[in-house]
């Protein structure tokens, strides 16, 4: 078990397996993989294309397969556990090795992506970092009649209606549209997603 310590104390389900598949990639892959969560945690990619991670990590010789989502994950987890934290590289290299977890590759790899990118992170309103808690989730089946290009349409979509609750504890509405294959590929994620933390150590 990993050990209880200001960055891994809140650590998910899984993550110790997650370590584990981290430390079986190549130093390039993860260093790619880290890159990418931070620019998603900045704001300046909408999502990490898991589907590439997933195409090159089964054509690599490993085994078990790691699994690229349950990777980005743990990434994730680590660096807005840190940034909150307002960690130096010192003290999240300290707090890694403390849990016995990872090897020495893949730290030197973290130790330079937060020594480049860790203090652009830290200096980010903790607001934006926190994630909203989800109250409630409703969804409708509509078709779209018509649109600006098309008088009749007759396009079914998903709609989803998301209660939030954000980091102050105010509960806030979001929508969203999409089209039938879109919600499908999402259903598939959340598929996934429950298949893992069922087989999660």
């Amino acid at each position: 078990k990993l050990q209880k310590m200001g960055i891994l104390s809140n650590a998910p389900q899984g993550f110790t397996s997650a370590v584990s598949a981290l430390n079986s990639l190549p130093q390039g892959i993860l260093a790619e993989m880290c890159q990418d969560v931070i620019a998603f945690l900045r704001y300046q990619v909408g999502f990490i294309n898991t589907e590439n991670y997933e195409l090159t990590l089964s054509s690599l010789s490993i085994d078990p397969k790691p699994n690229a989502q349950s990777c980005i994950n743990a990434l994730t987890f680590i660096f807005r556990s840190a940034a909150e934290e307002g960690a130096g590289v010192d003290t999240l290299l300290q707090e890694l090795k403390a849990s016995l977890q990872w090897g020495e590759g893949p730290l030197a790899v973290l130790r330079h992506v937060w020594k480049e990118e860790g203090p652009a992170l830290c200096s980010m309103p903790k607001e934006a970092l926190s994630v909203g808690q989800l109250l409630s989730m409703e969804w409708k089946l509509g078709v779209a009649m018509s649109s600006g290009s098309c008088r009749a349409l007759n396009a079914p979509y998903v709609n989803l209606q998301l209660r939030v609750a954000d980091s102050a504890g105010k509960p806030q509405l979001r929508a969203i549209d999409m089209t039938i294959p879109e919600f499908q590929n999402f259903a598939s994620q959340l598929k996934e997603m429950a298949s893992t933390l069922d087989t999660a150590a």
